[in-house]
């Protein structure tokens, strides 16, 4: 309990400290206060790490913050508004600690935990600039402000880092839920609206849930969904991962599954930093200014550095609303950035697109809310046009081609919610044009493109599609018998995830994230939570990507030579250079080569369950090693 207080006081401090700064540019902006903050605080934090520790350079950026509070404090307005929305927070806060608290674990399997936790941990340890934990002595060229943010809050509140990965997430996640809200409410200047918004946002799921039901109710493998003997027995084992891969060769998400899943990923941490760029952006369509604009391009660029996937939509966004507005020369970014990466070879065409039911399973909820509202606006010539192009795309295999009408329907009125929801769409029919290329080949090639700009597609469509519900009169019942449909999956899968076994078990009921691991395994425990407090490079088996593996560097931050190798691959190595360093560490096991643990600098070896299995040796013999740490079947050598 001390460690949720302490960590919520940290975040809390930052957000009343870049207050006052943000009154100065913004009318209603409170909730805009932690990402603000948080985002002023990494950018001053990362600098200052390359020269001190990260711990230190935290509680410089946030004295950096008292004094711009000083600076700006007769801006600072708190009242019924400010509370609200705090109570909203606190709320969310609360709700999802809960749910972490029974699946709290920082596991290996389905999820990005091990890379995440490593990236913390590294940060934590060395600061700026981010070091590979598994490609010691190199540099890391990731997206990493929303992991260094999470760093700063740990290292503020002085929690471990394994409890403070969980309160992360459910901070972020909170944020993203208190910022829906606000949005919502803002732009439609009514209370139901913030709490629609927030619910379409942040706690619907994907429409194939209610067919996962079907199958059930039916006792028939409906588009081959399973079926169980009892409804107990289906929620049991419920299929939880059956609906994000609806769309072949792809993976998809929406927000709260990302949340249920637990882990600390890019995509995940961008969410409520997407949603604080769409307030700022909401501000600017309102009354467009230099200083709006400066604040707005300020979160857009950290948007850039937590997941760079999330900037495409977000500045195609702001060229819209640029191109309404005095800053026409911004309206020409989007186009202009296409054109140069498709000779670059960076944007490649899409072969295979998407089928419109597997569209309809993921976003049914704001196609309907988005059609019955345009229906409203249609003429002869809108209708003939909506329906010639969903007929013809089915033709020419692009059975998505009646967006494309249905998008610019929506410019006639250049409404908040129809420039959000005209986003949201060009930005799905982008994905039925291009993918980015990288290194998973076919049949997975658009699967980054479509599992990273489908989630922004989710945040933009989903407010535009609860503040529609305003225009819909007694249409809207449709819109809330789909959204209750749309809750089937959510709520299954919260039910079903804590029990799983892929996303790891531990027996107590707790934030600990290496729990499960004492539990299990208590020797490597004891072994990691010793090198913890040591440093140099630490030598461990190589790793394979959602395996047991690379848990040392991960649970320390210490580098290693290698750690999951598809991971390497997929940040931009060579598999001739990941195969090298994986003949050379195997080398070093089997033969003891001292030449190349001088190439990589080893300081420590690890010998647990995992080296003994791969090698088939039960100690190390060199002459060259002296054991530090031996418990059990766990040996940890220095080299002398």
């Amino acid at each position: 309990m001390l460690e949720v207080l302490t960590f919520l006081i940290s975040m809390e401090l930052i957000a009343i400290l870049s207050y006052p700064l943000l009154r100065s540019i913004f009318e209603e902006s409170y909730s805009l206060s932690k990402p603000f903050g948080l985002a002023i605080s990494t950018f001053l934090a990362l600098p200052l790490s390359t020269l001190l520790p990260f711990s230190l350079s935290s509680y410089i950026s946030v004295i950096f913050l008292a004094f711009l509070a000083l600076i700006f404090w007769g801006k600072l307005s708190f009242g019924r508004s400010e509370l609200k929305e705090e109570a909203v927070f606190l709320s969310a806060f609360a709700l999802l600690l809960t749910y972490l608290s029974f699946k709290p674990e920082i596991y290996f399997a389905y999820s990005e935990d091990f890379v995440d936790f490593a990236f913390l941990k590294s940060i934590l340890r060395f600061g700026f600039p981010l070091r590979d934990p598994w490609f010691g002595g190199e540099f890391l060229p990731y997206y990493f402000f929303g992991h260094t943010a999470a760093a700063l809050l740990i290292a503020l509140s002085g929690v471990k880092a394994e409890i403070g990965y969980n309160l992360a997430v459910a901070a972020y996640y909170s944020m993203a839920v208190q910022l829906s809200y606000s949005l919502g409410k803002n732009v439609s200047g009514r209370e139901i609206y913030g709490f629609l918004s927030a619910l379409f946002v942040c706690f619907a799921g994907f429409f194939s849930g209610f067919f996962q039901l079907l199958a059930f109710l039916f006792k028939t493998p409906f588009l081959g969904y399973k079926t169980a003997k009892s409804a107990f027995q289906w929620l049991l084992d419920f299929d939880f991962s059956a609906a994000t891969r609806t769309i072949p060769g792809a993976v998809v998400f929406y927000p709260f599954f990302t949340f249920l899943q637990g882990d600390m990923h890019a995509h995940f941490m961008s969410i409520p930093f997407q949603i604080a760029f769409l307030i700022s952006a909401f501000h600017l369509y309102k009354d467009f200014s230099t200083k709006k604009l400066a604040a707005t391009l300020f979160l857009l660029f950290f948007l850039l550095g937590t997941n760079a996937w999330s900037f495409l939509p977000a500045l195609l966004l702001l060229t819209v609303i640029a191109e309404n507005k005095r800053a026409k020369f911004l309206a020409f970014l989007v186009p202009s950035a296409i054109l140069i990466l498709i000779p670059a070879g960076i944007l490649k065409f899409v072969e295979a697109r998407t089928e419109l039911l597997d569209f309809i399973q993921i976003f049914a909820l704001f196609l309907v809310s988005t059609l019955l509202c345009a229906a409203n606006k249609l003429n002869g010539k809108s209708l003939f046009l909506i329906l010639a192009s969903f007929l013809i795309g089915f033709f020419i295999d692009f059975q998505l081609l009646f967006l494309f009408p249905v998008a610019l329907l929506l410019l006639r009125e250049r409404s908040f919610e129809n420039l959000l929801a005209f986003t949201a769409i060009l930005t799905l029919l982008f994905c039925e044009l291009f993918y980015f290329d990288d290194p998973l080949g076919k049949p997975f090639e658009r699967m980054n493109t479509l599992m990273k700009l489908y989630l922004s597609a989710w945040i933009f469509w989903g407010f535009s599609s609860a503040l529609y519900l305003r225009k819909l009169e007694k249409k809207a019942i449709v819109v809330f018998v789909i959204f209750a449909l749309s809750l089937v999956h959510p709520l299954a899968s919260l039910l079903t995830m804590p029990n799983s076994k892929l996303l790891g078990d531990s027996g107590e009921i707790t934030l600990d994230g290496m729990r499960w691991l004492k539990e299990k395994n208590l020797e490597e425990y004891e072994a990691i939570k010793w090198l913890e407090n040591r440093s140099g490079m630490v030598l461990e088996a190589p790793g394979e990507a959602y395996t047991y593996s690379s848990r040392v560097s991960t649970f320390t931050g210490l580098p290693t030579v290698i750690g999951w190798r598809t991971h390497e691959i997929m940040w931009g190595k060579s598999w001739k250079e990941v195969n090298e360093r994986t003949k050379d560490v195997d080398e070093i096991y089997l033969n003891g080569s001292l030449e190349l643990i001088y190439k990589y600098k080893i300081k420590y070896i690890f010998f647990g369950e995992v080296e003994r299995k791969r090698y088939g040796k039960s100690e190390l013999d060199y002459s060259w090693l002296k054991v530090v740490f031996k418990k059990g079947n766990v040996t940890i050598y220095e080299v002398r």
